[in-house]
C-alpha cells in the first residue's frame, strides 16, 4: 500500500510549503522553516518513517529555504536521518547566488550528516 501524499500549505515566516509524494518519491519543502507547532514536525517524521520501510527505488528530497531557526535546523536533520538509509537518496539543496550563509548550512548539514547533497543555485527567490 502506498502512503497517501502529505501535504502543508506555506505559512508565510512560520511554515514551509511540504509536499511528500510516496509515489513519485519525490519530495519538497519550500519557505521559511520556523515551526513552533510540534504536530507538524512530528506529522511529517512519522509519514517519512514509515516510507522508508517501502521506498521508491529513487528518492530525492528538494529543499527550497530562505530563513531556518533552530527548531527547523532539528527538523531538516531529522527528515535526512530517516532518509539517509536509502540505496538511492539524492538531497537537491537550492539557493539563492547571493546566500552563501544558506549554501554553507547546507554544506555542513552534509558533512555532519555524511550524505552528499546536490547544490543548485537559483538566480530568483522561490
Amino acid at each position: 500500500m502506498i502512503l497517501k501524499p502529505l501535504q502543508f500549505k506555506e505559512e508565510y515566516e512560520y511554515t514551509p510549503l511540504v509536499i511528500l509524494n510516496a509515489e513519485e518519491g519525490t519530495f519538497k519543502m519550500k519557505g521559511d522553516v520556523l515551526p513552533d507547532d510540534q504536530t507538524f514536525c512530528d506529522s511529517i517524521l512519522d509519514w517519512l518513517t514509515e516510507y522508508v520501510k517501502k521506498p521508491n527505488p529513487f528518492t530525492t528530497f528538494r529543499f527550497y529555504l530562505h530563513y531556518i531557526n533552530e527548531e527547523g535546523g532539528k527538523l531538516i536533520i531529522n527528515i535526512i536521518k530517516i532518509l539517509k538509509v536509502l540505496p538511492n537518496m539524492t538531497i537537491e539543496w537550492y539557493h539563492h547566488v547571493d546566500d552563501e550563509d544558506l549554501k554553507e548550512y547546507g554544506e555542513e548539514l552534509s558533512e555532519e550528516l555524511d550524505i552528499p547533497f546536490k547544490y543548485l543555485p537559483v538566480s530568483e527567490y522561490y
